[in-house]
């Protein structure tokens, strides 16, 4: 059985991020306000960015690790893949700061995060696309 990790981006400008073995009907129950008590009251939403992957938890494991991400990282994630947030670490970020003022330019060579975490299969969407509009 497949999983999914999703992003969908709240009316407010924040990110959701959460994992369901249906991501067509998760995304309905968000769009009805049921989703989740934090997307509940900043409807509307729009997906993204998911991943698709083989089993539910290693989906739910993305999803912990995109969750303890800050909102600079999970754009950068979104618009330009995991290539985009490798070596963003709190240690880099340190070294770094004041020097740059564009949190993307950070990126090091360092890797943070695990490519099996991220499937080859993920798709990113460009900002404003809806799964539910397919």
């Amino acid at each position: 059985m497949s999983g999914y990790t999703y992003i969908p981006r709240c009316a407010d400008g924040t990110f959701y991020v959460g994992s369901t073995r249906d991501l067509r009907t998760r995304l309905t129950t968000h769009a009805q306000g049921m989703g989740s008590a934090y997307t509940a009251c900043r409807l509307p939403v729009t997906l993204v960015w998911f991943g698709v992957f083989d089993r539910i938890d290693e989906a739910f494991g993305s999803e912990k690790r995109i969750q303890g991400w800050s909102h600079a990282k999970r754009l950068a994630f979104i618009e330009g893949g995991i290539d985009a947030v490798k070596g963003w670490s709190a240690r880099e970020r340190k070294m770094h700061r004041g020097r740059r003022s564009d949190p993307r330019a950070l990126v090091c060579g360092a890797s943070g995060a695990s490519r099996d975490v991220f499937p080859p299969s993920g798709r990113a969407f460009p900002l404003g696309v809806s799964l539910l509009a397919r």
